[in-house]
């Protein structure tokens, strides 16, 4: 006779599968939606997805709700492995649905186009910057978590990066665990290899500009300025940057460069997620490299050397890679 598994054999058994599945799969959080609820023009992927409401649910308290603005993401009945309560409500007080959903699974988003389950989310209507630049039309929208030892000083938890390819410009907007905007970062391309950019926080306002460029005797350089003090970070062959002097710039903006600094790396990896440093990019994948490498020397002249290392290889990559991949 087969001797039968405990209730507490069971209990590990359930919790050990459930440990492959959260490795292997993504966590999306919605609110499920009735197919009337729906965009008409999806409804004929019916039998194959499903439609929720996506929500943005930044820090793991039941006290702080999600914001749920969107958009509609249809998720594929046979790429969700487990369907839990997230133990979260909305804005409106809604409650939400925790979704693990496979990696590398389609899903589709606001105009039924095909996207990974990771590259969640499209925004539609990005907000114009603090100072007067900004993005205008759709834009591809992705999350970078905020580093652990910036969000104490910050009050940051996580960031928005939406690409604008029409522009091109990159928006990457800090948010507090209640998903409101603290701080914003927008890099505007302004021809093949120079852009201008603004960060703000509150009443601060920082404008500058950068370019890249390589001499016939190959030295690279990332030059420009910020509040109108000039700087100049020459690039060696490993990618290593320094800056000649910091910028005479109050405490209060030098501290804001480097606290945005800090995700340069991160913000280049969405860039590059597991390619080649050099490859041919595309317009997207070269908004993000250079809003990576405006972040970057802006925390590098502000005297922070591990921002000059990432801004370096950053920037070499950039030339290496992207001439005309926005043109």
């Amino acid at each position: 006779m087969t001797k039968q598994p405990t209730p507490r054999q069971l209990d590990y058994d359930t919790a050990r599968a459930q440990l492959v599945e959260d490795a292997s799969s993504v966590a999306v959080h919605g609110i499920a939606l009735k197919e009337s609820e729906a965009k008409a023009t999806a409804r004929g992927f019916w039998e194959t997805h499903f439609p929720i409401l996506w929500c943005l649910c930044v820090q793991d308290s039941p006290d702080n709700p999600c914001p749920c603005t969107g958009p509609i993401v249809w998720l594929p009945r046979d790429g969700v492995v487990r369907t839990e309560p997230a133990l979260r409500r909305s804005d409106e007080g809604r409650a939400i649905d925790r979704y693990r959903v496979t990696r590398g699974a389609k899903v589709l988003v606001d105009r039924i186009e095909s996207l990974p389950v990771e590259a969640l989310l499209r925004d539609p209507a990005p907000k114009p910057g603090g100072c007067g630049c900004g993005t205008t039309g759709s834009a591809d929208l992705l999350t970078l978590p905020a580093p652990r030892e910036t969000t104490a000083e910050s009050g940051i938890t996580i960031y928005r990066v939406a690409v604008d390819e029409t522009g091109p410009s990159v928006t990457i907007t800090g948010l507090d665990p209640r998903g409101r905007e603290l701080a914003r970062h927008v890099t505007r391309q302004t021809d093949d290899m120079t852009a201008e950019f603004e960060i703000t926080r509150g009443a601060l306002c920082l404008r500058g500009a950068l370019s890249l460029s390589e001499g016939r005797d190959g030295r690279r350089h990332i030059a420009g300025q910020i509040d109108g003090a000039a700087f100049d970070l020459p690039i060696d062959r490993t990618g290593a940057c320094a800056p000649a002097r910091e910028l005479p710039l109050d405490s209060a903006r030098l501290a804001l460069l480097v606290q945005w600094g800090r995700i340069a790396q991160p913000l280049m990896g969405l860039a590059n997620p597991g390619g080649s440093e050099t490859a041919k990019k595309s317009c997207f994948s070269c908004s993000v490299l250079l809003a990576g490498v405006a972040v970057g020397a802006g925390c590098c002249v502000a005297g922070n050397p591990a921002c000059c290392a990432a801004t370096g290889i950053g920037g070499s990559s950039f030339i290496d890679g992207c001439r005309g991949a926005c043109a």
